[in-house]
């Protein structure tokens, strides 16, 4: 009984640790900061980073749409077999299928499309002033 209760926290502190590396964002930022040129460059690394993390949002965004999706159809599914054969299945079936929240993840994937749009103006913006 000991055994499987500490297989069980074990297994919970790996998951939380698991989740935990992937929500960090990584930023690396230079150190010298003596000219106009180094301050721009800063901000041109900062525009960066903030690109990177955004498109690594979307990423996840789209991941958790697609699983979203996946639960949705199971969803349709079981309300398809219960109106035959299983009719117990139509309450789970309704549930999974209108409480996936397909259409939250799809407007926060466009909110990340945009921004990551109006950073990247702003980064080729920067660049073009730095090569002038």
């Amino acid at each position: 009984m000991m055994k499987k209760l500490f297989s069980i926290i074990v297994l919970l502190v790996c998951i939380i640790a698991v989740n935990n590396v992937h929500a960090q964002n990584y930023t690396y930022y230079s150190e010298d900061d003596n000219t106009s040129v180094n301050n721009n460059s800063k901000e041109i690394d900062k525009l960066e980073d903030e690109i990177f993390n955004l498109e690594m949002d979307k990423k996840r965004a789209e991941q958790k749409l697609s699983s979203n999706r996946t639960v949705k159809t199971i969803g349709i599914s079981m309300d398809a077999v219960s109106l035959f054969i299983l009719w117990p299945l139509v309450i789970p079936g309704t549930i999974m299928w209108i409480a996936s929240p397909t259409k939250k993840h799809v407007r926060a994937i466009e909110g990340y499309e945009y921004t990551l749009h109006k950073k990247k103006q702003e980064l080729r913006n920067l660049q073009t002033n730095q090569s002038i």
